[in-house]
């Protein structure tokens, strides 16, 4: 990759014919899914044969950790360049990026498990006017990716107190299980 390989960094991660070199550090550090990937590799290659990590060792430098995305994980290497740009943005907490963006960012951080990823995808989603989502989308998008309570409940909360019922696009968007602890809710609102 013209901007993630870096010859003094620890892990190359390679996506489809592009190869990436990065430090270990932070997927080590924030993911139990690379974390395992990278165990199984210095144990060798698992039991079932798998060649999702290897371990090169090269005598002339230190050695370098090798993980292959395979194409069953439905990951890009224009998407892995995005989530490697959370750890390696020059930069330091300012994270402006698209819609698209976040939302990739937020399905690999899921995907494998970068928790604080995730939350610094949903702060960012949250911020006030940042992005022109509308209340249904933003909710059916926190769904998607699993959102803590704390980025649901206000949401939800200006669901609740709207005047305007649901359409019949924004009932279908939320789905059933939604629309009716939506339904339940207002009623009861409506009672007190």
């Amino acid at each position: 990759h013209d901007v993630y390989y870096d010859n003094g960094s620890d892990l190359i991660v390679i996506v489809g014919d592009t190869s990436f070199r990065v430090p270990s550090y932070f997927f080590t550090r924030d993911s139990p899914v690379f974390r395992e990937r990278l165990a199984e590799g210095q144990k060798g290659n698992g039991a079932d044969g798998s060649t999702k990590l290897k371990i090169a060792d090269h005598r002339d430098r230190a050695s370098l950790y090798t993980i292959v995305i395979e194409p069953e994980e439905k990951v890009s290497a224009d998407d892995f360049a995005k989530l490697c740009w959370v750890f390696l943005n020059t930069k330091l907490s300012i994270y402006e990026e698209s819609l698209g963006t976040w939302e990739v960012i937020l399905r690999l951080s899921t995907q494998w498990q970068f928790t604080e990823v995730k939350d610094l995808a949903f702060r960012e989603l949250h911020r006030p006017g940042k992005f022109s989502l509308s209340l249904i989308d933003r909710i059916v998008l926190y769904n998607r990716y699993h959102a803590e309570q704390k980025y649901l409940e206000p949401l939800y909360g200006e669901l609740l107190c709207r005047a305007k019922s649901l359409t019949e696009e924004e009932g279908t968007a939320l789905g059933m299980k939604d629309v009716i602890r939506i339904s339940r809710a207002r009623e009861a609102l409506a009672k007190v």
